[in-house]
């Protein structure tokens, strides 16, 4: 009787503590969504967008206006 009522107890023990982490990782789990769609809105912020598609724009339009130049050393320009 005794070995029965340790093995049932051992078997509580067991089931309770695999509940518990299960219950811990639907929690990381959340936390991770939660934090994935809050990234997920601050970089489709209509202002956090601008300031991106705005600093592209500009990086564009001074890559027109200078053009790339190249520096030769020794001034001599192969054929």
């Amino acid at each position: 009787i005794v070995d029965i009522e340790w093995r049932r107890r051992k078997l509580t023990l067991r089931i309770k503590s695999e509940e518990t982490r299960v219950e811990k990782e639907e929690a990381e789990e959340f936390a991770e969504r939660k934090r994935k769609s809050k990234a997920a809105k601050e970089w489709d912020n209509e202002n956090a967008r601008e300031g991106r598609v705005g600093g592209w724009r500009d990086f564009t339009k001074a890559a027109q206006k200078g053009g790339k130049k190249q520096k030769v050393a020794g001034g001599y320009k192969g054929p």
